[in-house]
């Protein structure tokens, strides 16, 4: 609204998506351990891992989460501020930075995990912020848990409408969502995906072309 305003002109906002090649149709076997993995770099000062490290150094803590049992897995550039974050709360036999990556080891972390993180955008007044690794995690089928960031943001619409995870903004609402997904992994083993595949292939490149080949469409009746 804020552009079209701007400009004078109508404004149509097309996100990215994921190749629907790379889906997860057939489920690849899931770790033993509460793995929860984020792929890519963390934004110093505009994603902030610690909001999870803190709700997770409590719960061990309290000793309603087992410590043996998770994994938190980050795959990209190791980066020395997260590293002293982690060590400075105890969380280094928790919290692996495992360095880059190929693309392949990347999506077949995604799909073998328990949970997978999505660190929401931090930096006021920027809602709009799609991550790629946004439609990657919606290929994958695991549930996605989104951190921190504005509790109106695009990509918690894009994840609750899908069904494909939850997101937890405050201190009190990540402990209390993270505690029940492990919940659900000590009781069945996995916790389960309850992403709609129908509203998760909106966001197919198939249909992405499509949505961007009715706004030229329609670009071009109106000039004619």
């Amino acid at each position: 609204a804020k552009q079209a305003a701007l400009h004078g002109r109508p404004v149509t906002t097309i996100t990215n998506g994921f190749d629907p090649d790379a889906v997860n149709d057939l489920p690849a076997p899931l770790t033993q351990q509460f793995t929860v993995t984020y792929t890519g770099l963390i934004y110093r000062g505009r994603q902030d891992p610690t909001k999870l490290f803190d709700a997770l150094r409590t719960l061990c803590d309290e000793r309603r989460i087992d410590r043996r049992d998770v994994e938190v897995r980050l795959y990209g550039p190791k980066q020395l501020w997260v590293h002293d974050e982690i060590e400075s709360r105890g969380l280094g036999d928790v919290v692996r930075q495992y360095g880059p990556v190929p693309k392949g080891k990347s999506l077949e972390a995604q799909r073998e995990s328990q949970l997978l993180l999505l660190l929401a955008w931090e930096k006021p007044g920027e809602t709009g912020v799609y991550p790629s690794k946004t439609f990657e995690y919606l290929a994958a089928r695991r549930p996605i848990f989104v951190t921190g960031g504005a509790p109106e943001e695009d990509v918690k619409r894009i994840v609750a409408e899908t069904g494909a995870g939850v997101a937890g903004v405050t201190a009190d609402e990540i402990k209390e969502r993270l505690l029940a997904f492990y919940r659900e992994y000590r009781n069945g083993g996995t916790v389960p995906y309850c992403g709609d595949s129908q509203t998760i292939e909106r966001y197919s490149f198939r249909n992405i072309a499509r949505r961007f080949a009715e706004v030229l469409d329609g670009m071009t009746k109106k000039v004619q």
